[in-house]
């Protein structure tokens, strides 16, 4: 027993030696401001640490939160493999525990591997147990809504989120759709790499925000356990099913700590989006169009670049699209001024709706706009008489410790000093399905002024439908009103800050990446990267293509309001969904290093 102790007393102090160096490797790396809302993550979240010494049953043999139990006394336990415990530099070999098979009653016998090729044996035909490296990683502490007490987050877990598999493969049902004309540049890609040879399961996706099996678990129960009868048939309301819309209307003014004078139901009020942010998007577009005093009074869009694709929504409904540049050299923040004079620009240039977009958890670069930045965009668009459309898709998602700048509340303290009929129209956009990975529920919240959510809603949503989605409505009034969701969104966030860190590492190191050649904010799921220096003369495919032919990972576009165009920078972007484990995340990073695409390249690219 006390050589027992010894060796659980090393195994501690090399566990705790080694998170040390990992944590301050890392946060040497990111520095700044990042870094301090990492260190906030980490005491927030990390628990006490388990040691890493012991025999470990497997994942599968005990459910969360549950003990492990020490295994009966017998021969064949007696006689079994030594348990080996691990030291600084050395493997962790883990053995199981014998348990008796059900049903026969027998305990399992002993199997000997080859420890020349890291199987260090099995218990009976279990699969074979190989090297394991022990992880220099907190754990984290997850809050839980049962007994108001909370429990340590276990390894499988992290990398396993909510338990579900998260590797990120493509389900090859959500690709196929015979010869039918296909729109998405993803779907080509895959089918090109299909067409070479590589199976569609072996592609690790980080272009879309997309997870595939990663919802929130108690929203999905919700689904099942709290969807009344009469939700299966129609809404007689244009403004979304009333029990998640009073959800909403209580939620909102909260999280967006939306000023006290400004009065629900009066200068502002709430409603359900059905049709996911980008429906949205497009018919307040075509609402204010249908405003135009003439036909030669064309609506324009001022939006930044990089950014999302608001070209590919109002382009279609015949809006000029000007842009305002974002540097990183400033961390991609607006110039307040070039906002102001491409607004000025734009209003020389038409008669008609002029509309900006605002975007203070931006997408794709991950950063917070400052809320003096936020404060003189609005008022620039205030002073042409411009629309704001306020896109607060990942307004939720935030590293612990950081406060999300609320672009609502500033549009609310800035038109509410001008006459109601001077006010320019404005509308809100908030998802709620990026936020619970249930992006195929197409669920949020529509903020505004209550005539342009009738005229949205009570006017133009009967041209083309009814509401939809009402049971997903109803499964989704019913989670924001369990305090799981709020402990779900806790621990997202600390997830992230965690994900944040670990490829800043991975980035700099097996890449070789500088710290100017990629960014990672506090906010969304995503980092911007730049492509290496030496793609840049290659203009035979995009850098996206080519990074999946030669290592199997997709990334995504990195500025889609430009297509074909390049940034102030004069280089291309990708960005990278953040969402997989860590694991994920390292096997992608390590078969890009493997195929030569780091920033000075390598072999497999002809450097």
């Amino acid at each position: 027993m006390a050589r027992l102790a010894s060796a659980s007393g090393r195994s501690r102090r090399w566990a705790s030696r080694s998170r040390a160096s990992h944590m301050s490797d890392v946060l040497s790396v990111i520095g700044g401001s990042a870094a301090e809302a990492v260190i906030s993550a980490s005491r927030a979240l990390s628990g006490p640490r388990r040691s890493l010494s012991g025999p470990r049953g497997p994942p599968s043999r005990r459910g969360v939160g549950q003990s492990r139990a020490r295994p009966a006394r017998s021969s064949t336990h007696r006689t079994g493999p030594p348990a080996v415990y691990p030291r600084a530099g050395s493997p962790t070999r883990r053995r199981v525990p014998p348990v008796r098979s059900e049903g026969t009653g027998r305990l399992p016998t002993w199997k000997a591997g080859n420890r020349s090729t890291g199987n260090y044996g099995r218990w009976n035909g279990a699969a074979p147990m190989g090297r394991q490296t022990p992880r220099a990683q907190p754990y984290l502490r997850v809050p839980t809504s049962r007994r108001g007490r909370s429990r340590l987050l276990t390894e499988q877990e992290r990398h396993r989120p909510n338990g579900r598999t998260h590797d990120m493969s493509v389900p090859e049902t959500m690709v196929g759709d015979g010869d039918l004309y296909n729109p998405y540049e993803d779907t080509e890609l895959l089918r090109e790499a299909t067409a070479a040879g590589r199976k569609v399961a072996d592609v690790i996706y980080l272009s879309l925000g997309e997870t595939w099996n990663g919802a929130a678990e108690g929203l999905v129960a919700a689904l099942g356990r709290d969807v009344p009868p009469h939700s299966h048939g129609y809404v007689l309301s244009p403004y979304g099913l009333p029990t998640l819309r009073r959800m909403l209307r209580s939620r909102i003014p909260a999280e967006h700590r939306l000023p006290p004078s400004a009065r629900l139901g009066e200068e502002y009020d709430v409603a359900v989006s059905h049709g996911g942010t980008r429906n949205a998007m497009f018919h307040f577009g075509r609402l204010m169009a249908q405003r135009s005093r003439g036909p030669i009074a064309r609506p324009a869009v001022v939006c930044s670049s990089p950014g999302w694709d608001y070209p590919g929504v109002f382009g279609a409904l015949g809006y000029d699209v000007h842009r305002f540049p974002l540097d990183p050299g400033t961390e991609y923040q607006p110039d307040p001024g070039d906002v102001a004079r491409t607004l000025k620009k734009a209003r020389a240039e038409t008669s008609g709706p002029l509309l900006l977009v605002v975007n203070a958890q931006h997408n794709p670069t991950g950063g917070n706009w400052a809320e003096d930045t936020v404060r003189a965009m609005v008022r620039a668009a205030r002073e042409v008489g411009s629309g704001v459309l306020v896109d607060d898709a990942y307004y939720a998602l935030h590293d612990p410790g950081v406060t999300p700048v609320s672009a609502l509340r500033i549009l609310l303290e800035e038109f509410g000093a001008l006459p109601a009929a001077r006010r320019p129209p404005w509308l809100a956009v908030r998802s709620l399905s990026k936020q619970f990975h249930c992006n195929g529920w197409g669920i949020g919240a529509l903020t505004g002024p209550p005539d342009v959510l009738e005229d949205l809603l009570g006017r133009l949503l009967p041209e083309y439908g009814f509401v939809s989605s009402v049971p997903l409505q109803a499964a989704m009034a019913a989670w924001l009103g369990s305090p799981e969701s709020d402990d779900y969104l806790a621990r997202q966030r600390g997830e992230y800050a965690l994900k944040r860190v670990h490829m800043a590492q991975h980035l700099t190191g097996e890449l070789g990446y500088p710290q100017d050649a990629f960014f990672i904010g506090p906010c969304g799921p995503y980092l911007l990267m730049r492509t290496p220096p030496w793609y840049g003369a290659r203009t035979d495919e995009p850098y996206r293509s080519f990074c999946l032919r030669r290592s199997g990972v997709l990334l995504g576009e990195g500025h889609m309001t430009t297509p074909g165009a390049l940034p102030v920078t004069g280089q291309d972007h990708v960005r990278l969904f953040l969402g997989p484990g860590t694991r994920t995340l390292t096997r992608a990073v390590q078969r890009m290093a493997a195929a030569g695409l780091t920033w000075q390249g390598g072999p497999a690219t002809g450097r």
